[in-house]
């Protein structure tokens, strides 16, 4: 399991452009705007990775504490 550096490396090892912004928990995006969130224009919803232990699939939107992380901007899907 990567932890918050070990993915950070993860994405520098694979030189994927990124930027990264932390503020605390927000559920609405009158709340995003409200920590001055810079490049509104490309927010994405946190992506919830799980791998149940019997599949060999990785789950998407599902709610789990393995790996949570959120990129501001990837420069490959631009």
């Amino acid at each position: 399991m990567l932890n918050k550096q070990g993915f950070y490396d993860l994405l520098n090892r694979n030189n994927i452009v990124y930027e990264s912004f932390e503020h605390p928990a927000v559920y609405t995006m009158e709340e995003i705007f409200s920590h001055n969130v810079p490049h509104t224009e490309h927010i994405v919803k946190n992506l919830f990775l799980h791998k149940a232990a019997t599949s060999p699939r990785w789950n998407f939107g599902k709610r789990s504490p393995l790996l949570s992380f959120f990129i501001a901007n990837l420069r490959s899907c631009d």
